[in-house]
C-alpha cells in the first residue's frame, strides 16, 4: 500500500510504450531518468520509429547572421528557440552561408562562394560540401548565375536528396539539374534531367518547396520583368524526374488578382504545399488541395501596416490554429517573428529576431532520434533538459527552454 492507502499500480510494459508514443520528445527525455527499465525502452529503435509518427518534435529556428560592424567579420549559422533566442552558433564557415532548406535536424546552406553544404544542427558537423559545378550546358567557360537548393526525403526509399538547379544566364534559360545522396558518395553529383521549362532560380534565396517526396519549382516568367508565375513544376526525388503535369497556380485565373500580385513563394506548411502571394501590404497563403486537378485553397490573408519584402509561414502553432510567421520589412529593416490569429485576423507584436540576423530562417524539427545516438546523447540529453551548457568549436551556448 501507498502513503495514504493508495495501491500502487503498475503498468504492463506495452501500455506504458503506447503511452509515451504520444508524450512530447522533450518529456520524453526526462522520463528515462525513471528506472532503468524506461531508460531502455525510450532507447529502443523500435520506440524511437513510433515515437516519431505520434510525438511532437523540439522546433528550432536555424538562420544564418553576419556582424558586419566588426572585423574581420563574423558569420555563421544561430539556432534560435522557437522565441528567437540563440542557443548556439555554428561557425567555421569562409563566407556568410545562406539557408536554403531544412529537413528535421539537417540544413542546407550555400554561400557566394557557390558550394553547397549541408550541417547536422545537433552536433555542428558538416555532412556535405559540394563546390558549384562550372560549365554551362552549351559553353564550357561560362560561370553560374545562380542556383537553387532543396533538401528532401524520397517517398519510397526514405533517402535524403539535395536537388540543385544551377543557371548560367539571367536572359535565357540555361539550367542543369543535379541530385546527390547523403549518405552514399557524399561529394558526387549526378546528372538529372533539365527541367522541362524554366524554373525561377535565385542567387540568394530560396523559394522551392518539398512536400511528400517532391521538390517543386515555380516556373520562369523570362521575357516578363519583374513578373512572378504561379505555375509550379514538380521533381520527384525518388525516380529522380520531372513529372508531366505541371500544376496551375490559383492566380492567373483571376485577371485582377494577378494584376495585384507583387511576388509569388512556395513553402511547405504541415506537409501541404503553400503558395504565399503577396500585394502592397497584405499576403495571400493558398494551400493546394488536390495537385491532380490544380485545385488551391486560399486559407489566410495576413494584413500589415507597414510594406514587406517577403512573409512566409513557418509552423503550425501547438493550438494547431496560430501560424508563425517570418516576416522581412522592404528597405532592409530588421526581421522580426509575428503569430497570426485567423480567428481575428491580427498578427502579434514583433518578436525581434537578434541584431545580425540575415536572409532566410527555417525551422528544424527534432524528433526522438536526434537525441538516443550515442555520439550526441550526453550533450543533448542535457541540452533539452536546459540543465547545461556545451561549446561547438569557438562558440555555442546552449540555452533550449
Amino acid at each position: 500500500m501507498a502513503e495514504g492507502g493508495a495501491t500502487a499500480l503498475s503498468l504492463p510494459g506495452d501500455a506504458i510504450s503506447v503511452i509515451l508514443s504520444w508524450v512530447p520528445v522533450k518529456s520524453v527525455c526526462r522520463f528515462r531518468c525513471v528506472s532503468k527499465d524506461w531508460l531502455a525502452l525510450v532507447s529502443d529503435p523500435a520506440f524511437v520509429v513510433n515515437h516519431k509518427s505520434r510525438g511532437a518534435p523540439v522546433q528550432l529556428l536555424v538562420g544564418s547572421y553576419c556582424e558586419v560592424d566588426c572585423a574581420p567579420y563574423h558569420s555563421g549559422l544561430q539556432v534560435m528557440d522557437m522565441d528567437g533566442k540563440v542557443l548556439w552558433t555554428i561557425e567555421g564557415f569562409a563566407m556568410m552561408p545562406n539557408v536554403r532548406s531544412s529537413l528535421g535536424n539537417l540544413v542546407c546552406f550555400s554561400g557566394p562562394d557557390g558550394i553547397t553544404r549541408v550541417v547536422d544542427v545537433t552536433t555542428g558537423k558538416v555532412l556535405v560540401t559540394c563546390p558549384l559545378r562550372t560549365g554551362g550546358v552549351s559553353n564550357s567557360n561560362s560561370q553560374p548565375y545562380a542556383i537553387e537548393i532543396s533538401l528532401g526525403r524520397a517517398a519510397v526509399s526514405n533517402s535524403t536528396k539535395v536537388v540543385r538547379l544551377t543557371e548560367y544566364s539571367p536572359y535565357q534559360p540555361q539550367q542543369t539539374c543535379e541530385v546527390l545522396t547523403l549518405g552514399v558518395n557524399d561529394s558526387l553529383w549526378r546528372q538529372a534531367p533539365s527541367p522541362p521549362t524554366a524554373v525561377d532560380v535565385f542567387s540568394c534565396e530560396s523559394s522551392s518547396a518539398t512536400v511528400n517526396g517532391v521538390v517543386h519549382f515555380l516556373s520562369s516568367t523570362y521575357g516578363i520583368p519583374k513578373k512572378p508565375s504561379d505555375s509550379v513544376l514538380c521533381f520527384d526525388l525518388e525516380t529522380e524526374e520531372w513529372r508531366s503535369k505541371t500544376i496551375e497556380g490559383p492566380l492567373n485565373r483571376d485577371t485582377e488578382l494577378w494584376s495585384k500580385t507583387d511576388r509569388v513563394r512556395l513553402t511547405g506548411l504541415n506537409e501541404t504545399l503553400c503558395m504565399i502571394q503577396t500585394e502592397e501590404c497584405h499576403a495571400n497563403i493558398w494551400l493546394l488541395v488536390d495537385a491532380d486537378k490544380s485545385i488551391w485553397v486560399k486559407k489566410y490573408t495576413i494584413l500589415m501596416v507597414k510594406p514587406f519584402y517577403m512573409i512566409e509561414p513557418l509552423s503550425v502553432m501547438p493550438d494547431g490554429v496560430k501560424l508563425l510567421l517570418y516576416y522581412s520589412p522592404k528597405n532592409w529593416g530588421e526581421s522580426v517573428l509575428r503569430v497570426y490569429d485567423p480567428s481575428v485576423g491580427i498578427c502579434s507584436d514583433d518578436i525581434k529576431l537578434p541584431k545580425h540576423t540575415s536572409d532566410k530562417v527555417s525551422v528544424c524539427n527534432l524528433h526522438l532520434d536526434c537525441f538516443v545516438t550515442p555520439a550526441r546523447s550526453d550533450v543533448h540529453w542535457t541540452v533539452l533538459l536546459g540543465k547545461t551548457a556545451h561549446r561547438y568549436q569557438r562558440r555555442h551556448a546552449l540555452r533550449l527552454i
